[in-house]
């Protein structure tokens, strides 16, 4: 479920996501313990018992991780129960959740050309935005820029969209 960020000839505009598009997508703020910096993304819920996936980037060396469920509006405080730094993952669990809407995901296989939605908490403005794009890759490769004491990583095999994806979006759902 990674996802590359938009090609440089992205041309589609993002609007509101819909209530069928934020069904089991949560955005997640984050603070960090240094110089006052906070962050923004996006997850997917998991199990209605509050485990979510997101990037692993989203959340690394975050000091608080509040996480706020786009469908009701009710916000968690969370932890990573597990990451994988090399493959931009990371499992959350929100403390005191239950009867979460799950995310559904689909296993049918992406193919170039596909039209896709990616929907995230783009700019970390706290609500849901969807761009609208197509697939012009499946292997494509990216190097993360440094950020305080986040080192830069590159990541392989990733989903390229032509969708505005921004910052903020890491971690949300692509549809198709």
């Amino acid at each position: 479920l990674k996802r590359a960020h938009s090609s440089s000839t992205a041309c589609a505009v993002s609007s509101p996501a819909t209530a069928e598009q934020a069904k089991g997508v949560v955005l997640i703020d984050t603070a960090l313990p240094y110089q006052n910096a906070s962050g923004a993304g996006t997850g997917m819920v998991l199990t209605a018992s509050g485990e979510v996936l997101t990037s692993y980037h989203v959340v690394k060396g975050a000091s608080t991780i509040k996480v706020t469920d786009a469908e009701t509006g009710n916000t968690y405080q969370a932890t990573v129960v597990g990451s994988d730094q090399t493959d931009d993952v990371a499992l959350l669990q929100l403390q005191g959740a239950s009867g979460l809407t799950s995310i559904k995901i689909d296993n049918d296989q992406a193919s170039v050309g596909d039209k896709v939605t990616a929907v995230g908490n783009a700019g970390g403005t706290g609500t849901l935005s969807a761009a609208k794009g197509t697939v012009s890759s499946l292997q494509a490769s990216i190097t993360t820029a440094a950020e305080g004491p986040v080192p830069s990583e590159t990541l392989t095999g990733m989903i390229e969209t032509t969708a505005d994806v921004v910052s903020g979006d890491s971690g949300g759902p692509l549809y198709d």
